[in-house]
């Protein structure tokens, strides 16, 4: 299982990411999204603002994209919501990078022998806690 928690705040994250806004075609998107939705349900609209909101950053650093703090919490103030609710979604869900890099590893041997035509190492199956 992938590590669920967002990259620690710090000075450094702030000062890059504490002034983020949505750029202009993302704003109508984002204006477009909310309107999706009936009074008082607008906080619906959490993951695809999410979304939209990694996608900004990745374009931003010419990578895939993750979710700083504080662009998370521009989202959750968008939506008048509190942002322990968007850190739960961003954190669940892991179509969402809550931290700069991302590693999984896949311990089924199904994928590893569909794209290893030798495969020389082997992860050790997890061990179950009692």
């Amino acid at each position: 299982m992938a590590d669920r928690h967002p990259e620690p705040d710090s000075p450094e994250l702030r000062a890059r990411w504490g002034a983020f806004a949505w750029t202009e075609a993302n704003a109508a998107k984002a204006r477009e999204i909310i309107a999706r939705y009936p009074a008082g349900r607008q906080r619906s609209a959490v993951m695809p603002l999410l979304d939209l909101a990694q996608r900004q950053v990745g374009a931003e650093e010419n990578t895939q994209g993750w979710l700083p703090l504080p662009v998370m919490e521009y989202v959750a103030a968008q939506l008048d919501m509190p942002i322990i609710r968007v850190l739960e979604v961003a954190t669940f869900y892991t179509m969402y990078n809550s931290r700069r890099s991302v590693v999984s590893t896949c311990r089924s041997a199904a994928p590893r022998r569909a794209c290893c035509a030798a495969p020389t190492t082997f992860l050790p199956p997890a061990r179950r806690r009692a």
